[in-house]
Protein backbone atom coordinates (compact mmCIF):
# COMPACT_ATOMS: atom_id res chain seq x y z
CA UNK A 1 0.00 0.00 0.00
CA UNK A 2 1.11 3.57 -0.60
CA UNK A 3 3.28 2.99 -3.68
CA UNK A 4 2.20 6.27 -5.27
CA UNK A 5 2.74 8.17 -2.04
CA UNK A 6 6.19 6.61 -1.63
CA UNK A 7 7.20 7.74 -5.13
CA UNK A 8 5.96 11.29 -4.60
CA UNK A 9 7.64 11.62 -1.21
CA UNK A 10 10.90 10.29 -2.65
CA UNK A 11 10.68 12.91 -5.40
CA UNK A 12 10.17 15.72 -2.89
CA UNK A 13 13.29 14.55 -1.06
CA UNK A 14 15.31 14.51 -4.29
CA UNK A 15 14.10 18.02 -5.09
CA UNK A 16 14.69 19.47 -1.62
CA UNK A 17 14.47 23.24 -1.78
CA UNK A 18 12.53 23.19 -5.06
CA UNK A 19 9.41 21.68 -3.48
CA UNK A 20 8.17 24.05 -0.83
CA UNK A 21 4.60 22.86 -0.40
CA UNK A 22 3.01 19.40 -0.30
CA UNK A 23 -0.76 18.83 -0.42
CA UNK A 24 -2.03 15.31 0.21
CA UNK A 25 -5.66 14.71 -0.74
CA UNK A 26 -7.21 11.76 1.02
CA UNK A 27 -10.68 11.05 2.42
CA UNK A 28 -12.44 11.38 5.75
CA UNK A 29 -12.59 7.60 6.23
CA UNK A 30 -8.86 7.50 7.02
CA UNK A 31 -9.32 9.47 10.24
CA UNK A 32 -12.84 8.39 11.11
CA UNK A 33 -13.41 6.47 14.31
CA UNK A 34 -17.02 5.40 14.67
CA UNK A 35 -16.89 5.09 18.46
CA UNK A 36 -16.19 8.82 18.95
CA UNK A 37 -18.99 11.14 20.14
CA UNK A 38 -20.71 13.28 17.48
CA UNK A 39 -19.02 16.48 18.71
CA UNK A 40 -15.51 14.98 18.53
CA UNK A 41 -13.01 17.11 16.59
CA UNK A 42 -10.73 14.80 14.63
CA UNK A 43 -6.99 15.54 14.68
CA UNK A 44 -3.73 13.99 13.51
CA UNK A 45 -4.02 11.59 16.44
CA UNK A 46 -7.16 9.91 15.05
CA UNK A 47 -6.86 6.99 12.63
CA UNK A 48 -9.38 4.60 11.13
CA UNK A 49 -8.91 1.35 13.05
CA UNK A 50 -12.00 -0.52 11.88
CA UNK A 51 -11.12 -0.98 8.18
CA UNK A 52 -9.14 -4.16 7.66
CA UNK A 53 -8.35 -6.71 4.98
CA UNK A 54 -10.17 -9.30 7.09
CA UNK A 55 -13.48 -7.42 7.20
CA UNK A 56 -13.31 -6.67 3.47
CA UNK A 57 -12.96 -2.89 3.65
CA UNK A 58 -9.86 -2.88 1.46
CA UNK A 59 -10.32 0.59 -0.02
CA UNK A 60 -10.45 2.46 3.29
CA UNK A 61 -7.75 0.22 4.76
CA UNK A 62 -5.41 0.97 1.86
CA UNK A 63 -6.12 4.71 2.04
CA UNK A 64 -5.49 4.73 5.79
CA UNK A 65 -2.19 2.89 5.39
CA UNK A 66 -1.13 5.31 2.63
CA UNK A 67 -2.00 8.30 4.85
CA UNK A 68 0.02 6.83 7.71
CA UNK A 69 2.94 6.43 5.33
CA UNK A 70 2.71 10.12 4.38
CA UNK A 71 2.47 11.26 8.00
CA UNK A 72 5.34 9.01 9.10
CA UNK A 73 7.55 10.26 6.26
CA UNK A 74 6.73 13.90 6.98
CA UNK A 75 7.34 13.46 10.70
CA UNK A 76 10.69 11.80 9.94
CA UNK A 77 11.65 14.66 7.61
CA UNK A 78 10.66 17.30 10.15
CA UNK A 79 12.57 15.53 12.93
CA UNK A 80 15.73 15.21 10.83
CA UNK A 81 15.63 18.79 9.51
CA UNK A 82 15.32 20.40 12.94
CA UNK A 83 19.04 20.09 13.37
CA UNK A 84 19.89 21.30 9.85
CA UNK A 85 19.61 24.70 8.23
CA UNK A 86 17.37 23.47 5.40
CA UNK A 87 13.77 24.57 5.40
CA UNK A 88 10.93 22.12 5.85
CA UNK A 89 8.19 22.18 3.22
CA UNK A 90 4.71 23.28 4.18
CA UNK A 91 2.27 20.39 4.33
CA UNK A 92 -1.51 20.30 4.08
CA UNK A 93 -3.56 17.12 4.34
CA UNK A 94 -7.17 17.30 3.22
CA UNK A 95 -9.72 14.69 4.31
CA UNK A 96 -12.93 15.68 2.50
CA UNK A 97 -16.27 14.04 3.15
CA UNK A 98 -17.43 14.36 -0.47
CA UNK A 99 -15.51 14.81 -3.71
CA UNK A 100 -17.63 15.41 -6.80
CA UNK A 101 -16.57 14.97 -10.39
CA UNK A 102 -16.95 12.72 -13.37
CA UNK A 103 -16.96 8.98 -12.76
CA UNK A 104 -14.00 7.56 -14.65
CA UNK A 105 -14.68 3.91 -13.93
CA UNK A 106 -17.76 1.77 -13.37
CA UNK A 107 -15.96 0.25 -10.38
CA UNK A 108 -16.29 3.39 -8.23
CA UNK A 109 -19.09 1.92 -6.13
CA UNK A 110 -17.96 3.68 -2.94
CA UNK A 111 -17.54 7.05 -4.62
CA UNK A 112 -19.22 10.29 -3.66
CA UNK A 113 -21.02 10.20 -6.99
CA UNK A 114 -22.82 7.03 -5.92
CA UNK A 115 -23.87 8.73 -2.69
CA UNK A 116 -25.32 11.68 -4.59
CA UNK A 117 -27.15 9.33 -6.96
CA UNK A 118 -28.67 7.50 -3.97
CA UNK A 119 -29.92 10.81 -2.55
CA UNK A 120 -31.36 11.99 -5.89
CA UNK A 121 -33.31 8.77 -6.39
CA UNK A 122 -34.44 8.63 -2.76
CA UNK A 123 -32.75 5.32 -2.08
CA UNK A 124 -31.93 4.37 1.52
CA UNK A 125 -28.42 5.23 2.64
CA UNK A 126 -26.18 2.84 4.52
CA UNK A 127 -24.60 4.44 7.59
Amino acid sequence: FGGGERNILASTTKCAGAVWQFVHLSLCATVQILERPEDHVFTEEDWNTWSTVTNGDLHDYAKTQADRLVWDALNDDNDSSESSSSSVMDVAVLNPVVVLGPVLSKFHTKSSTSLIRQVIYGNPLNN
